[in-house]
């Protein structure tokens, strides 16, 4: 893809703001982390190695491997090898991810990587069958989810197929994918599989209610994504493009539309499905986690999976009305549910589809220029509607610092793929 047109936004000037505040960034972080370890890819030592790979890999020869190895020791003596965490965001596989990242294409960490690897290839198998056996009872949204659940664990898997068993293993999640997507009926109305009751749903959002939840971190789009991104990959299981068309079709029939165009609910209830009607008013959010950058993200990536222009149309016209709505309620700096993740999402559909002449240029330098105002040293890219730790990738300084450098240099390591959007 070309960068001209991003090269051409990011002058000079917000290039040099971007690389000082980054670089200072990287070495406030270094202190900080240390001072509180934490072994999440979301939130602490690992996020913050997966950010020095990719400072490595642009600032050559500046010892930013170094850095890393010392968070790496750190990693090793706090992780739990017992654990059967195996969430992309908070255990193991996203500890796997970032230590690979800084392996220099393997040739580094092997012993740590495999005897990670051997850990995720039992607790998998395990993981399947409760998540299969949920299927058929109660599903829960961490069987599922990108944060949590398989959709997260099969990207990582995805990223690394060569890896033995890792692509047998994927291929048992895209078939319990397949499973999920599909429908059961009861009382003539047809329920999809994975219908959240509201104990389980009310750990994640504040709603106490049997639900179907729509959003990327938690909800159907990941899977849907999931489901694409092997497809085109060219790893498939059966149904597995049947799975991709009905997800998409559900995802497509709650569509909403106001003057500037559609929106997507963050859940549709039992009540809602039964009635065949949603009885609370949508509102535009550009959030990844719930918003219309994740769903429409989600969608893209299936129209280009089934070649299906009509869901590509519906995509890249959810993003046009979310840049000339210009009000998102979007309230948080970071990437989870906040204006990095949307400006990350804003840039790569621009790229991918030349929608420079749509307002999407003007949109992009508002936002960068927002980002690096909010940029202290004490804080970082500071964001008081955020509670905790303020430095993580998922909700904090270094997934906005990614995002930023990714506008003057493409990322080397595939760091977008975390958030199932490429």
């Amino acid at each position: 893809m070309a960068r001209l047109y991003f090269n051409e936004i990011i002058d000079t000037n917000k290039r040099d703001r971007i690389i000082y505040q980054v670089r200072e960034l990287a070495d406030n972080v270094f202190t900080s982390q240390l001072s509180q370890v934490n072994t999440s890819l979301a939130q602490g030592l690992p996020g913050v190695c997966l950010f020095y790979a990719e400072l490595d890999s642009i600032f050559v020869d500046e010892g930013w491997d170094k850095r890393a190895h010392r968070l790496l020791k750190e990693i090793n003596d706090n992780l739990s090898f017992e654990s059967e965490n195996l969430s992309l965001f908070t255990g193991i596989t996203g500890v796997s991810l970032a230590v690979r990242a800084l392996s220099k294409g393997g040739t580094r960490y092997e012993q740590f990587l495999h005897n990670i690897n051997k850990i995720i290839e039992v607790v998998l198998n395990k993981k399947l069958k409760i998540a299969l056996n949920n299927i058929e009872g109660s599903v829960k949204i961490e069987d599922y989810d990108v944060i949590n659940g398989l959709a997260g664990i099969g990207r990582f898997l995805l990223l690394h197929p060569e890896i033995p068993n890792f692509k047998s293993l994927l291929k048992e999640i895209l078939r319990y994918m397949v499973m999920l997507s599909r429908s059961g009926v009861q009382n003539n109305i047809k329920i999809p599989n994975w219908r959240i009751n509201a104990e389980n749903s009310k750990k994640y959002i504040d709603y106490n209610f049997d639900a179907f939840n729509n959003g990327m971190a938690h909800g159907i789009s990941g899977p849907l994504s999931l489901l694409a991104l092997a497809q085109m990959k060219g790893i498939e299981v059966n149904g597995s493009k049947e799975a991709i068309e009905n997800i998409s079709q559900w995802l497509l029939s709650w569509k909403q539309e106001d003057t500037f165009g559609p929106m997507f609910p963050e859940f549709i209830t039992l009540e809602e499905l039964s009635e065949g009607g949603i009885n609370n008013n949508v509102s535009p959010y550009g959030g990844w986690c719930y918003g219309e950058t994740g769903i429409a993200r989600s969608l893209w990536l299936a129209g280009k999976a089934l070649n299906n222009e009509a869901i590509k149309r519906v995509a890249i016209t959810t993003f046009d009305s979310m840049v000339q709505r210009k009000e998102n309620n979007i309230h948080s700096l970071y990437f989870c549910h906040g204006k990095a993740g949307y400006l990350y999402l804003i840039h790569i559909m621009c790229l991918e589809t030349s929608r420079e002449k749509y307002g999407y240029a003007h949109e992009v330098r508002l936002l960068v220029e927002e980002l690096l105002e909010s940029y202290t040293p004490e804080k970082g890219y500071g964001d008081s509607s955020i509670k905790g730790n303020g430095d993580g990738l998922l909700n904090g300084s270094i997934g906005v610092a990614l995002v930023l450098l990714s506008l003057i240099t493409p990322p080397n390591f595939n760091w977008p793929a975390i958030y199932l959007i490429n």
